[in-house]
């Protein structure tokens, strides 16, 4: 879809479809949360409002909607997902449990972070399944969780070692040496959410809904969790919109049961500090688009000079991956001529010896490399010693450096 989008409309046709799918996730945030039924039905239309207010409004999310990734349509299919499993108790039929089998493996194989959900999804499904009836429980083994053990156990033997690879070269890529780097960013990407937590959190444990409280504390906590064990920055900012989704679920049924709390002293209170909350949200998430359309490199003019100058047949090394694969695509034939830094195979060589072999046999055409981020690369210093003698420069421009392969 994003190829086709890429080819409708270029890298802006890409973003516009990550842009529709950020639209349709807001929707999914505010049917989860209604799904819930944790209240009477005016409080729990109020908190899917709220709910989907912060999640539309939220700084990370709307810039992580702009760039043509994967990580967008993998939320919208994680929580299509989560969703069609709690809309199953409706239904007599397997479909329900099929179609959150197929959404969950989907969204996992669109970004790979969500297999960290599995674990949680997988505690918090099986106190859910026992209360529903027996019918349900042998549908949800068969349609749910027998499918998606057996779709996992398949993938891993058709692309163990690709994945064993990926895994291997990501597990130290963008480590930082400081948890407090992390955990600014964490507070930075959601301070206002955090904040409303601890005064939801006691709505929440006041009304009796502890349970329903730490399943979403898990779900919110995975990603910073996740990150803060790995001691990994790199990819945290948009990552943690999930984290943003699950919070603002717990905001917005704080909200709601404030606005109709019986006490009136509480209501009062909530329907003057709102506002406030409102417009300092907004003016936060707008300082963190600013901030993230500052900090990320436009790759439109790298593309555009790629396009021009790469030839069918031409052989292509990449760090920037993504963007570049999808500037060529009607280019570049077999699809393996375009080499990312995440992994090879040339001559039986994988990982650095396979760059450096490859790099020193004049392999590739052209290699592309970002020139600022992350100068600390060991990868790519070692690749840009072993150009130095057979590749020139002939693009620097932002933070990106094209060199081709010298003809003599």
């Amino acid at each position: 879809m994003t190829a086709l989008a890429y080819q409708w409309g270029g890298i802006v046709g890409s973003r516009f479809l990550n842009v529709l799918f950020g639209v349709l996730l807001v929707e999914e945030v505010y049917r989860f949360t209604r799904l819930l039924k944790l209240y009477n039905e005016k409080i729990n239309k109020l908190a899917a409002l709220c709910a989907a207010f912060f999640v539309a409004f939220s700084g990370i999310g709307i810039f992580v909607s702009k760039l043509a990734t994967y990580d967008m349509p993998s939320f919208f299919l994680f929580m299509i997902g989560i969703n069609s499993f709690l809309k199953a108790e409706y239904y007599s039929n397997g479909k329900y449990y099929f179609l959150a089998f197929l959404c969950l493996f989907a969204a996992f194989l669109t970004k790979i972070v969500i297999a960290i959900f599995f674990p949680i999804l997988l505690i918090l499904s099986i106190f859910i399944i026992k209360d529903r009836s027996l019918d349900h429980k042998k549908r949800s083994i068969v349609y749910l969780y027998v499918t998606l053990a057996i779709a996992k156990i398949v993938l891993f033997v058709n692309y163990r070692d690709n994945l064993m690879t990926y895994i291997t070269f990501h597990k130290d890529l963008g480590k930082t040496e400081n948890y407090l780097d992390i955990l600014a960013l964490i507070w930075q990407e959601s301070q206002m959410l955090l904040i409303l937590f601890i005064p939801s959190a006691f709505l929440f444990i006041l009304s009796k809904k502890r349970k329903t409280l730490i399943s979403l504390a898990l779900l919110a906590f995975t990603i910073p969790v996740f990150h803060l064990a790995l001691l990994r920055y790199a990819t945290l900012d948009k990552h943690l919109y999930l984290s943003v989704i699950f919070l603002s679920v717990i905001a917005g049924y704080g909200v709601s049961k404030a606005i109709f709390y019986k006490d009136r002293t509480v209501r009062l209170l909530t329907e003057v500090l709102l506002p406030i909350v409102v417009i300092m949200y907004i003016v936060t998430s707008y300082r963190i688009v600013i901030k993230h359309q500052s900090e990320w490199s436009n790759t439109m003019l790298l593309q555009s000079y790629l396009n021009q100058k790469v030839h069918p047949g031409d052989k292509v090394l990449t760090e920037e991956g993504g963007v570049v694969i999808l500037a060529l695509y009607d280019k570049i034939f077999p699809p393996t001529n375009i080499v990312t830094f995440d992994w090879i195979n040339y001559s039986g060589l994988q990982d650095d010896p396979g760059y450096l072999r490859a790099v020193n046999d004049q392999y590739f055409d052209y290699i592309e490399i970002g020139k600022e981020q992350d100068e600390d690369s060991p990868r790519r210093n070692k690749i840009r010693n072993a150009m130095a003698e057979n590749y020139s420069v002939v693009y620097k421009k932002d933070n990106f450096e094209v060199y081709e392969r010298r003809k003599d």
